[in-house]
């Protein structure tokens, strides 16, 4: 085993061979400079200060085609073989899974918890709607 000092001449030696390699031989020095330089201070200081970006100017485009979340639902079925029907294949109309993508996310649960929860807070805009005006006549075309 290397003794401590051994060492670290070793990592003093190595770092001055990259140095010279890689044209930073006097990197030391030049660190040490511009601390003490009052302008590079300031720079530093101001840009602690100052947001690299505005809050809000700048979105990614995975943000740009995620859209505004709306809705995050966490949780999971449990029980399933209990609390829920056998599995059914179900056809999802393109605006509703693109409403998902772009406005809702889900936990461990993923899609059909997703579903579920809509599902279930759509019953009760319904029920809602029905005790107000009574029967709902829809056409879903």
């Amino acid at each position: 085993m290397e003794e401590p000092a051994a060492a670290q001449g070793l990592g003093e030696r190595l770092m001055t061979e990259r140095e010279k390699k890689q044209g930073f031989a006097n990197i030391r020095a030049e660190a040490a400079s511009m601390a003490a330089d009052p302008q590079a201070q300031q720079f530093v200081n101001a840009a602690k200060v100052a947001p690299a970006f505005p809050a809000g100017s700048v979105r990614s485009p995975v943000e740009e085609a995620r859209g505004e979340r709306m809705l995050v639902v966490e949780g999971h079925l449990h029980h399933r073989s209990v609390n829920c029907q056998p599995p059914m294949q179900l056809y999802l109309r393109n605006e509703l899974a693109a409403w998902m993508q772009r406005h809702a996310s889900a936990g461990r649960g993923g899609n059909q918890i997703l579903i579920n929860y809509l599902i279930k807070r759509g019953i009760q805009a319904v029920e809602q709607e029905y005790t107000a005006h009574g029967i709902i006549f829809a056409d879903e075309r």
